[in-house]
């Protein structure tokens, strides 16, 4: 195992470490009345068309898969089930749609792997877009802003889970428990089919 293989590794656990850190608490500083409420932005771009308002779950994500070619201008940064040497560090968008289901990862009806439709994010949870980050800004980004600002999520993934349906579950996780803090993704190599 090369150094800087073990070094980008060591890196990724590093942040998610921290994040963690910071979302400890001192005793007595619970929250007593409501949850907060969720984070979301209102859109109305992308797939959907004018009009229809669809909202945004915005989830950073540290990953050690190798990057894909991409399959058309316009469309989010993929990987794949190989692993990279480096971490990859971002920030995407999910789309959740105006009648999503608690629990449920709505997608397009599909048949031994073959979608029926195109994705709609007036129906789907759709992975829009996706900014490549430096670690330096990665980590800036997640930085609390403030003292109450310190809730964190972290999800990884289990096994046979693609890149794209990990972060679709991440925002869909984010937008259930109407999570107030910052929400992270780390995708490992899996072979997602």
């Amino acid at each position: 195992m090369s150094s800087k293989y073990l070094a980008g590794h060591l890196a990724a656990i590093g942040v998610t470490a921290a994040m963690l850190a910071s979302c400890a608490t001192t005793r007595g500083s619970y929250p007593v009345v409501a949850p907060p409420p969720p984070v979301v932005e209102e859109a109305t771009s992308g797939p959907s068309p004018e009009g229809v308002v669809y909202t945004t779950v915005k989830v950073f994500y540290a990953t050690d898969r190798a990057k894909l070619a991409p399959a058309s201008s316009g469309q989010p940064i993929r990987y794949g089930s190989e692993r990279s040497m480096t971490v990859d560090y971002g920030a995407a968008v999910v789309s959740i749609p105006p009648g999503h289901k608690r629990g449920k990862t709505e997608r397009p009806p599909s048949f031994f792997g073959i979608q029926w439709r195109a994705e709609d994010a007036r129906r789907d949870i759709v992975y829009l877009s996706a900014e490549l980050l430096t670690r330096k800004m990665f980590i800036d980004l997640l930085k609390p802003k403030s003292p109450e600002d310190k809730a964190g999520l972290v999800f990884i993934h289990g096994y046979n889970v693609s890149f794209d349906d990990a972060i679709r579950r991440t925002g869909q996780l984010a937008r259930d428990l109407a999570f107030p803090g910052q929400v992270m993704l780390f995708s490992w190599p899996s072979s997602g089919s």
